[in-house]
């Protein structure tokens, strides 16, 4: 693949340690997803950013991630504690924010942890696609898709290619997240007549109909108060909602404020904005695959959700 190459290349000349992290994990990526990987990389190129300027937001990701990681060991919470911080640091500094975009997008396709989720989404999303046709009697041209905090778009994009739905709404309260959503789905020729997407605060979004498909992914952390995240997003689905929310756990990063620190708090606050738990699981960025979880290693977890 002509643009990981690339992109390994300029790796290892500025970060040799983890690319050999990087070069261990392809072997793991099926070849769908080294596809995927590579168009990305590609879509990136195209928007005028050079190889060495897209690597070096990956890199800045990874050191971040490390810094954030030396601090949290050593004080035992997060870096920061609320969206204000956050907010004047990264979101509201466009250079920084446009790189931890482009970061955070091929992060996806090469931490074993985005990996195991996208994978584990893939498959849940087919299995409630035949059980919304078979238990529900609903056709997928009458469902409606909602994604609180499209970010760069990765689940949007992916969810169009797998469905057809009648429509796809997502909001964001990052316009630079929006703008970088909608140029990733112009890229895969999604037409725009296909969705609406909105740079909002989703406790304003006006929602005209509840969503049969709702996914929320790793927003909960990054806010101050995810129990009322989690109760407004029961109140825009519906009992035969497939709900998908994924969260981090124990996992400095930037921007990430609201610490959990074990899966027991996660389901917690999960059961008391009334929803049940269907199925869930809960991973590493660890290669180390027999190894047991360390105490508060930084873990990820989706969950599939009901009321």
């Amino acid at each position: 693949m002509k643009y990981i190459k690339e992109f390994i290349n300029v790796l290892e000349k500025i970060n040799k340690g983890h690319c050999d992290y990087v070069t261990k994990q392809m072997q793991e990526l099926e070849n769908s997803e080294i596809e995927k990987l590579d168009k990305l990389l590609q879509y990136f190129i195209m928007k005028d950013n050079s190889m060495e300027y897209i690597v070096q937001s990956y890199n800045m990701i990874v050191k971040d991630s490390m810094a954030h990681i030396v601090y949290f060991m050593k004080n035992k919470q997060y870096m920061y504690s609320s969206f204000d911080e956050v907010n004047k640091m990264l979101y509201n500094n466009p250079e920084k924010s446009k790189m931890y975009a482009i970061g955070s997008s091929i992060t996806h396709y090469l931490w074993l942890n985005h990996i195991q989720l996208n994978r584990f989404y893939n498959k849940k999303i087919q299995e409630y696609i035949r059980l919304a046709q078979e238990e529900y009697n609903m056709p997928e041209s009458s469902m409606v898709y909602l994604e609180a905090g499209i970010g760069g778009g990765e689940y949007f994009v992916e969810t169009i290619k797998q469905t057809n739905f009648k429509i796809y709404n997502g909001v964001d309260i990052s316009t630079q997240a929006v703008k970088e959503s909608k140029d990733f789905l112009d890229y895969n020729n999604i037409s725009d007549s296909k969705y609406n997407i909105q740079c909002i605060d989703f406790f304003q979004y006006d929602f005209q109909k509840a969503a049969d498909l709702f996914v929320c992914s790793e927003v909960l952390e990054h806010i101050e108060q995810p129990d009322l995240f989690l109760k407004k997003i029961y109140d825009v689905t519906k009992e035969s909602s497939f709900i998908y929310i994924t969260t981090a756990i124990n996992a400095p990063s930037t921007g990430h404020i609201y610490l959990f620190r074990n899966m027991d708090e996660v389901k917690e606050l999960v059961h008391n904005a009334g929803f049940k738990i269907k199925d869930y699981v809960l991973v590493s960025n660890s290669q180390n695959k027999t190894g047991t979880l360390r105490e508060s290693e930084p873990l990820l977890t989706a969950m599939v959700l009901s009321k």
